[in-house]
């Protein structure tokens, strides 16, 4: 795999209103950072202030990046009947124009604690491309700018605080581990190095987060990584993972870089059992059967599907 580094751009909000601090205070300030992964030592941060108006904020001046010029950042605040917030980006890329060329756009919204409230992520060609439309007599000019787009749930808008938009410039070998959409845990690996190491991170599903002190002491987090389930006795390996002070969980592991594409991993939340201390040994690292009361969550999937992240 081709290496990427990374270079970045750091897009600070700040809420400011001619009729005093009392109205500022009020409207707590949005940090946006937007990163770009394409060429070696294209790094370097910006600072660039946005500026709001009836709760749109928006850059002020285009920032260039390896492969492509961004144009614009917006967020725009809920109006009236609805509790949503829009995030749309305007670029364009820069470079060739081929139809080879597929841009990978993320978004990750956190809040004042930095735990991740929502990601997602769209996948677009080279609007440079496109071609004008035949509209009857007349001929209808296209856009020759990107404008992907994203609407924030409204459980998740009053709560943000810092939006990440990353932009990649991706190959077709690397999309295949971006499905339609972020699964419900939001698994994602790091890219794997030459002796295939590398680290996968999760958070926990909305309805299985412990809502209090006494439920978090109670969760357990089973991560099982099967080298490749379709060879008989291929080889297993099972961690227990406990949450960082971001919310989210992180679990290393090795494997011959020639079985990462034939892998799987399987994660479980579940209740300590009371009764049963070694509960999680017996049942995901021996196999035995064990009797079982609580809650319980699991997904399985292969890790040629889990995003990749730098």
């Amino acid at each position: 795999m081709r290496q990427l580094s990374l270079g970045i751009l750091v897009l600070c909000a700040f809420a400011i209103d001619s009729r005093g601090d009392e109205t500022a205070a009020a409207r707590p300030s949005l940090r946006i950072t937007v990163t770009a992964y394409d060429k070696p030592d294209s790094g370097g941060t910006t600072d660039v202030r946005l500026e709001t108006t009836d709760g749109v904020w928006a850059t002020l001046t285009p920032v260039t990046l390896p492969f492509a010029t961004v144009k614009k950042v917006v967020v725009e605040g809920p109006k009236e009947g609805r509790g949503h917030k829009d995030v749309r980006i305007e670029f364009q890329g820069t470079g060739p124009a081929t139809p080879d060329n597929r841009y990978l756009i993320e978004l990750w919204v956190s809040n004042a604690e930095g735990r991740v409230l929502w990601h997602t992520w769209q996948v677009e060609g080279d609007a440079r491309l496109n071609k004008p439309i035949q509209m009857g007599s007349r001929i209808g000019m296209p856009s020759l700018v990107n404008h992907p787009s994203f609407r924030l749930p409204a459980s998740v808008a009053p709560r943000m605080r810092t939006i990440k938009v990353q932009l990649r410039k991706m190959t077709p070998a690397e999309l295949r581990h971006f499905p339609s959409s972020p699964s419900e845990i939001d698994l994602a690996m790091t890219r794997p190095d030459k002796d295939g190491r590398f680290v996968l991170s999760f958070a926990a599903p909305e309805d299985h987060a412990p809502a209090s002190a006494i439920e978090s002491a109670k969760q357990r987090v089973a991560v099982s990584l099967a080298n490749d389930p379709s060879v008989k006795d291929a080889g297993r390996s099972v961690r227990f993972a406990e949450p960082q002070a971001d919310g989210r969980y992180r679990v290393a592991f090795q494997l011959d870089p020639k079985l990462i594409d034939k892998s799987e991993v399987g994660i479980a939340f579940y209740e300590a059992q009371p009764g049963d201390k070694d509960f999680g040994q017996k049942f995901f690292v021996e196999g035995k059967g064990a009797n079982y009361s609580g809650s319980w969550y699991s997904t399985r999937v292969r890790l040629l599907e889990v995003p990749l992240v730098d």
